[in-house]
């Protein structure tokens, strides 16, 4: 049972950084349009 539990919760930090990551990726692409402008 802590196994199981253990590894879903890694499943859900690993989901939660990749989100972010991807966040982060978008927002420096954004900052860099509007400097174009």
């Amino acid at each position: 049972m802590y196994g199981y539990g253990k590894s879903y919760y890694e499943k859900q930090v690993s989901l939660e950084f990749k989100v972010l990551s991807s966040e982060l990726r978008v927002e420096k692409r954004s900052k860099r349009i509007e400097k174009r402008k």
